[in-house]
């Protein structure tokens, strides 16, 4: 996962703790996009608060290589996260916009 995007999901936290409904589906989606293996769901439901649960899969989903951020935004949007796959494009499209004016400086 490209620095940025860890960096999107460290700011995010919070949002995603408050917002994210851990049902069934949003598992699935998590194990269909090949984000996480049966047994890191496993790891990530033995938390034991809601609060926790997320920091577990957020914290797990920075490890998860290059398209991990694309393919959660994708299992938010198909789940229901509508607003939160929002927040994290705009956070993505701004650091994408910081980086270009970035490099353009230089």
């Amino acid at each position: 996962m490209e620095k940025r995007h860890k960096q999107i999901l460290t700011r995010h936290t919070r949002v995603l703790q408050e917002g994210l409904i851990l049902v069934p589906t949003f598992y699935g989606g998590l194990l269909e996009k090949e984000i996480f293996t049966p047994e890191m769901i496993d790891e990530i439901k033995a938390e034991k608060t809601s609060g926790n649960t997320v920091l577990k899969l957020v914290d797990m989903l920075k490890t998860r290589g290059a398209n991990a951020f694309a393919k959660f935004i994708t299992v938010l949007e198909d789940t229901g996260h509508d607003v939160l796959a929002t927040v994290l494009k705009k956070a993505d499209k701004e650091s994408q916009n910081q980086n270009s004016k970035q490099n353009y400086n230089q």
